[in-house]
Parts: structure tokens; C-alpha cells; sequence
């Protein structure tokens, strides 16, 4: 049968935080609490901070403490120890600072930390007990076979005048993909004060700013009792993991407003990258004012379109032309030596100086590039913008897809540096 009994004394404390320097740290959280101990927290932090109530962080010291009571519990239920003394004389053995705003809530025989939490939350005099001035907790769950009770739950709420330093934990290069849970990081804030040191994981209520769909880097800042901390946080497209040889440029190309997804997380790093498409994106590496150019010189671009004004700026410098009848054919796939092409005529009309990096490359089908692109290969190829694949080929004619274009002006940028 499940027994659920609980011990609360009372008093008034004045909480008072004082905000500090923040430390980049690494922290485990298997090293303080198991799973489902800081589910339980999660879920305690939830209904304090539906009640006004401020939320609570994991005292480390307190884990031992809980840890021994639950143990106990597990052979009798009872705020009693089996020396007879009350429950918190463990925090005398554990060498813990408390005073009698002290809270010890025990169970047993419960099967899952959700069960125990209904029960908990929909008793009143419980409730009560969580939603008093306590500042940390500790939470322990054990079981064990052959005991009188197969189960126990031990939680121990202590207060505290203040928080004297705080840091912000596994802040370093946080990755998450596109509709992954922000809860789903490893963030957690670490505070100390004269009980020692004390831990909340980072959940999304307490990160201002956070935009899901802002693919790249987001410039973030956690805010915890007063306490605010700054960090990045890179919410990686579907289609462009870590791993892949282009991540890098394509995080980077989005970093600085070069390229934009195509929405619901995808980059399409396969796709096929079309001329508009890479004027356009040659036009926000050069911050081009899209104000100055309503109008098209190109019968097939209409103007008011997404990339028109970057092919009317393009064209008004001869960064590009068109087919000699009036088109550009913006939606045709460029090729690469296109692309050489355009990006050495943006260096010669802007007077963009790059210095070679690279000499020469005898491509083994130089034959295939045009007449009109050969010394526009070379300049790409010798400042390190472009190169061949691994046969030595150049590949002129083949097309660019938008992850290799990302690449290009990943390079291209590397070398105005």
C-alpha cells in the first residue's frame, strides 16, 4: 500500500542575490542526481513558478543527506530514524547549514517519478510544503529488493540568504537541429553559496530572445534570479550536420546573412544553386543598399522580385551581363566557371586586391573551359576561392550546388582577411 507522509517546520527568511561573474564550466549531471531525480526537480520548479514562487536549485551536500534517508525509508517509512532521532539530524552528520524553514518529504512503493509527483502536487498539505521559502532541495530515489518497502523517494528543502557566486555550465559550442527541444541542452547554471555548491538545469522560460526558427548562431542570454548570462547557442539545418565537409561554410554563410534557408529547417545543401541566386548572395557579401535598384535592365527579370535589385546592381557595375538578348536566364543553374567568372569581374570593377596563395593548377580537362573564363579560373584557383577535385579536374561545366557556392564565399571571404 503507498504511504505518503511529510514534515514541514516553519519560519520567514528575506532572500537576497547578488549577481557575479560568470565562469565557463563543465558540468554532469549523472555526477549530483540520476534522470529521473532532476525530472523531479523539473517538475517541483514547474508548479513553484506557477505559484510566484522562485525556483529551487539542487544543493549537492543535500544529495548525500537524501540519499542516506532514502535509504532508511526504504526499511520504514517515518521521519524517525532508526536511532529514533528525527530526519534532520542527517544534515547535522552531513555537516549542512539549516534552520527550521527545513522541509523532509518521504515515500515509498511508488513506480515512476510521474506517480509520485500527482500524488505529491495533489495532496494540499504537500503542495504547501513545496511552495514554501525554501531555496535548495535535494532528491533522492532508491530501490532495492528484500526491503520492507521496494521504493523511496526522500526530498529535503533548505533556505538560503543568498547566493554569493554563480556560472553558467557546458555553455561551450551548443548544437541543436531545427524543432529539437531548447530543454534538450546540457545548460545548466551553477550557484554557490555558504551550503556549497547548487545546480538548476537551463530550461526555455529562463533563455530571453530565443528565436527557433533564426537558423545559425543565436546570441542568447539566460536570466536565473537576477543572475544573467551570455552564450550562443547554433541551430543547425536538417540538411548540414557537423560532420559534413561543408558545415562550416554553410553556418558561416548563414552567420553573416549571405544565405537563407529554404524554411522548415532545410538549407538544401544538394540543391541546385541558380544564377539569381548567386548574384544574390554575391550582393549581401558585398552589403549591397538593395534601395538604390528598382528598376531591371533584363527583359525576363521582373523587378520587386527577392533578387532582382541584387542583378540590377550586378549589371550596372558589368559583374555580370546577359545573353545578348536582352535576358539574364536567372533561373538557369550556373556552372563553375560562371562563377569564376563573376566573382573575378566583382574583384577587377570593385578593385578588391587578393593576393595568390596557390600557383597555377594544370587541370587535366583544361580543354573544357571556355575561352571567356580561362583567366578567371586561374584567379580563383590561385587565391584559394576554388580548386579542382582530387583527379585534377576542374569541372567547368558542371553546376554548383548551394552547399559548394556556401563553400565559395567561405573561402572568398578567408582570403579578404
Amino acid at each position: 500500500m503507498k504511504r505518503f507522509i511529510s514534515c514541514l517546520l516553519f519560519t520567514t527568511v528575506l532572500f537576497l542575490f547578488l549577481i557575479s561573474n560568470v565562469f565557463a564550466l563543465d558540468f554532469e549531471y549523472t555526477q549530483i542526481a540520476q534522470q529521473d531525480e532532476w525530472q523531479l526537480l523539473s517538475y517541483i520548479n514547474e508548479f513553484r513558478r506557477e505559484n510566484g514562487k522562485n525556483e529551487l536549485t539542487m544543493l549537492e551536500s543535500l544529495q548525500g543527506a537524501c540519499n542516506i534517508r532514502a535509504k532508511e525509508i526504504l526499511q520504514n517509512l517515518s521521519h524517525y530514524r532508526p536511532d529514533s532521532s528525527l530526519w534532520y539530524t542527517v544534515l547535522d552528520e552531513e555537516n549542512i547549514i539549516y534552520d527550521s524553514d527545513s522541509i523532509e518529504i518521504i515515500a515509498a512503493n511508488y513506480n515512476n517519478t510521474a506517480d509520485f509527483t500527482m500524488a505529491m502536487l495533489g495532496s494540499k498539505s504537500e503542495s504547501e510544503k513545496l511552495l514554501s521559502d525554501i531555496t535548495h532541495i535535494g532528491i533522492a530515489y532508491v530501490q532495492e529488493e528484500g526491503k520492507a518497502n521496494k521504493s523511496a523517494y526522500c526530498i529535503i528543502g533548505i533556505t538560503c540568504d543568498k547566493y554569493e557566486n554563480s556560472s553558467l555550465c557546458n555553455a561551450e559550442d551548443i548544437h541543436i537541429e531545427y524543432s529539437q527541444k531548447l530543454d534538450k541542452t546540457d545548460l545548466t547554471v551553477k550557484t554557490e553559496c555558504k551550503h556549497g555548491d547548487a545546480y538548476i538545469p537551463v530550461e526555455k522560460h529562463m533563455i530571453s530572445e530565443y528565436d527557433s526558427e533564426n537558423m545559425g548562431t543565436n546570441k542568447l542570454e539566460v536570466n536565473f534570479e537576477g543572475f544573467t548570462f551570455k552564450f550562443e547557442l547554433i541551430v543547425d539545418y536538417i540538411d548540414s550536420k557537423p560532420s559534413e565537409w561543408y558545415y562550416d561554410a554553410v553556418l558561416y554563410c548563414t552567420d553573416k546573412g549571405y544565405f537563407t534557408g529554404l524554411g522548415n529547417g532545410k538549407f538544401d545543401t544538394a540543391g541546385e544553386m541558380t544564377r539569381e541566386m548567386f548574384v544574390t548572395v554575391l550582393g549581401r557579401f558585398a552589403a549591397v543598399d538593395i534601395s538604390d535598384y528598382t528598376e531591371s535592365s533584363f527583359a525576363d527579370v521582373e523587378a520587386g522580385q527577392w533578387y532582382s535589385p541584387y542583378i540590377e546592381w550586378a549589371s550596372r557595375y558589368d559583374v555580370v551581363k546577359g545573353d545578348g538578348k536582352g535576358n539574364f536566364n536567372g533561373s538557369k543553374a550556373i556552372t563553375r566557371q560562371e562563377i569564376c567568372v563573376i566573382i573575378n569581374n566583382y574583384t577587377e570593377k570593385f578593385e578588391v586586391d587578393i593576393s595568390e596563395v596557390n600557383e597555377a593548377a594544370k587541370f587535366t580537362d583544361s580543354d573544357k573551359i571556355a575561352d571567356w573564363a580561362n583567366s578567371a579560373v586561374e584567379y580563383c584557383q590561385t587565391r584559394g576561392i576554388m580548386k579542382g577535385n582530387n583527379k585534377g579536374e576542374f569541372m567547368p561545366e558542371k553546376t554548383a550546388s548551394r552547399s559548394e557556392v556556401a563553400t565559395v564565399f567561405y573561402n572568398f571571404d578567408k582570403c579578404l582577411k
